[in-house]
């Protein structure tokens, strides 16, 4: 893989996080030592390979991109690498290639010089424009026809002039030959290595821009800014719409002039992280492994002791980012010794985010094609995944098989997901080209998946060997964000129109109640991912959602919050209070609000005094704020609250209350 990264104006601390995970991540690091800072190579780890490219050509990088093509690479490109960074020639020679690349973009030089020089390029009445160009020298033929700086000049618009430091007098010239908008006590600002410790910029005016850049020793890193931004006269700019208390959008109604009387129109959706003090526990608990990484480990170990006779006490394998990993292995069975097949198993230890599979024993047999075994069994193999022309993967006692389209998998063949095939490929591969059949079993895998949703996604017969990473995080979401995808899908692809979202196992309870008529498929227990579920329906263009929770979810749902575990988000009890008042409730119920912290008194107030107005109103909020999270792409969503019996439907969206 390469990473062809943003390195920013100069400064290591403007440096994006991505960039700085790629860069730590990086085999090898290729950058141009005459442009971008040597500081940001302090994140490079001490094993990378780095190498200079300020001499080289687009020959020379794309040799070194060939020699390397099996690491992580990163290419260190100056500013934001879509702006003057020679990057279209160089994915195209990665798509010739066939070499997969990442772009990660960067603070713009154009953003350093702004910062340091207190220029906003956007001012009301001012400019709303910008042109980014350069002056054309040397490299005039690459110059598109009208793309001038002279021609440009015509407009009078801010222009953000690049890579223009040898040539001042030419490029002054060019901002006031004949038909230019500017004037020549126009305003310009040269910057010259914006971030960079020697950085400068002094503001001029046109008529002395050549003699600036002189002053400035500006022959390399400058960048100039010309137009009145530069110096804004504040008797001649406007006031923003943006805050401005008699403009309305989406999230603010209007205002009287002067006031803070607007209020949003709808709350803001959002997914919020976790809150500090978990953050802070999940740095210092332990990581597990997915059941593909084990599964990856014991195929390796069968298959070496399947070619040297012997299973070795431990394996290392490589996940799917790099990091080397050691396995235990254990023999599930000593009488299966035969020459003709070997058995390995790896104990799943899942860290401290257990799940069912936590110590199962993910075993595989390794199995010689073309002795007495597989290949006398061909319906054994007609099951099976083809891994390459030689090597097949099977599933045993204790792992499920696919019975329904949209999981990524072919109907019928076993539940072992992309990427521990690819890694299994990979590492057997390493140790051999014989033609080998795989069989993953999981002893006491069938009782493991009926604490899955396996039965729902079409998953007959046991678990499913999964995993993207290798990594199992505490407080991880990824497997569960990941199931309610696959589900979602499945139900996708059998055409099924209308799905049913509900936030846990009570709630769900009384949906299948509403829905006999529907496919078990079409209910999705969704947890706390209300936003990744509506998103994915929506991409998947159902028609419509029926959305099942109780009070203190709706609430959370309400204000936008589409996050809504008790770690990342809290009931926002002044918001219930609004509510109440807005509907005219007694004060019993307003009172109720901001009682306690929860939405169940609340709840139970409403319930007592049979005020169920403030209700059906969370479930109209609710609604509105899953539409603005999706931009209405389904226009047809409603929202039911369930008791906390999950036995009846206390208020929705379709104006019912107190019902079944």
């Amino acid at each position: 893989m390469i990473y062809f990264v943003g390195a920013g104006p100069g400064a290591s601390d403007l440096l994006t996080i991505r960039a700085v995970r790629a860069i730590e991540q990086a085999n090898v690091i290729i950058w141009a030592s005459s442009l971008v800072s040597q500081s940001v190579l302090e994140f490079a780890n001490s094993k990378a390979l780095i190498f200079d490219s300020a001499g080289m050509t687009l020959e020379d990088v794309t040799k070194l991109y060939s020699e390397h093509c099996h690491h992580n690479i990163v290419r260190l490109h100056c500013g934001d690498i879509s702006i003057y960074g020679a990057l279209y020639e160089q994915m195209l020679w990665c798509d010739r290639n066939g070499i997969d690349y990442e772009i990660v973009p960067g603070v713009s030089s154009l953003a350093g010089a702004c910062a340091l020089a207190g220029i906003e390029l956007t001012v009301p009445q001012l400019s709303q424009s910008v042109i980014l160009t350069r002056f054309a020298d040397r490299t005039s033929k690459s110059m598109p026809s009208k793309e001038s700086v002279s021609e440009f000049a015509k407009h009078g618009t801010t222009m953000a002039i690049f890579l223009s430091g040898a040539k001042p007098k030419q490029l002054q010239d060019s901002l006031l030959a004949d038909g230019s908008g500017y004037s020549p006590d126009t305003p310009a600002c040269v910057v010259v290595r914006a971030s960079w410790e020697d950085e400068r910029f002094k503001v001029t005016t046109l008529a002395n821009l050549a003699k600036t850049m002189k002053e400035l020793d500006s022959r390399l890193t400058c960048l100039v800014i010309v137009g009145p931004v530069v110096t804004p006269n504040e008797n001649n700019i406007g006031r923003s719409h943006l805050y401005s208390p008699n403009f309305s959008h989406t999230f603010r109604k209007r205002s009287l002039a002067g006031t803070t009387q607007g209020r949003p129109s709808a709350r803001r959706t959002h997914e919020p992280e976790l809150a500090p003090q978990v953050a802070q526990k999940k740095k210092s608990l332990r990581s597990g492994w997915t059941t593909g990484a084990c599964a990856c480990a014991a195929a390796k170990a069968a298959t070496l002791a399947l070619i040297s006779g012997q299973l070795p006490n431990s394996i290392t394998i490589t996940l799917p980012k790099g990091t080397k990993v050691d396995f235990k292995v254990e023999s599930e069975s000593s009488s299966r010794i035969d020459k003709r097949f070997r058995q390995a198993t790896v104990v799943k230890d899942a860290g401290d985010d257990p799940d069912c599979t936590d110590g199962a024993r993910i075993t595989v047999t390794a199995t010689l094609i073309g002795n007495e075994g597989a290949l006398d069994r061909p319906d054994v193999l007609s099951r099976a995944i083809q891994l390459d022309q030689t090597l097949y993967i099977g599933a045993g006692e204790g792992v499920g098989t696919v019975t329904k389209p949209g999981l990524g998998i072919e109907v019928n063949k076993p539940a072992i997901n992309p990427v521990p095939r690819s890694m299994i490929t990979k590492e057997v591969r390493e140790i051999t080209d014989l033609p080998i059949y795989l069989e993953v079993s999981v002893p006491g895998g069938v009782a493991m998946a009926q604490e899955t949703t396996n039965d729902r996604l079409g998953i007959v017969g046991g678990i499913s060997i999964l995993g993207t990473t290798g990594v199992v995080k505490p407080f991880s979401t990824a497997a569960y964000r990941a199931s309610i995808v696959q589900q979602l899908q499945v139900a996708s692809q059998q055409g099924e129109n209308e799905i049913i979202l509900a936030t846990g196992h009570r709630s769900e309870k009384c949906a299948l109640a509403q829905h006999r008529s529907l496919d078990k498929v079409c209910f999705v227990e969704v947890g706390d991912f209300i936003g990744i579920a509506l998103r994915k329906a929506a991409s998947l263009k159902f028609e419509s959602i029926r959305f099942y929770a109780m009070s203190g979810k709706i609430a959370k749902i309400a204000t936008g919050i589409m996050m809504t575990h008790f770690h990342r988000s809290e009931i926002d009890t002044s918001f219930l209070q609004e509510v109440a008042n807005s509907v005219g409730a007694s004060d019993r119920v307003k009172q109720s609000a901001t009682e306690t912290t929860t939405a169940r008194h609340f709840y139970e107030t409403c319930i007592d005094t049979g005020e169920t107005e403030p209700l059906q109103k969370l479930c109209y909020l609710a609604k509105q704020s899953c539409l603005q999270h999706i931009s209405s792409k389904i226009a047809d969503i409603e929202v039911s609250m369930v008791d906390y019996e999950g036995v009846r439907i206390v208020a929705d969206t379709l104006g019912h209350s107190i019902h079944r």
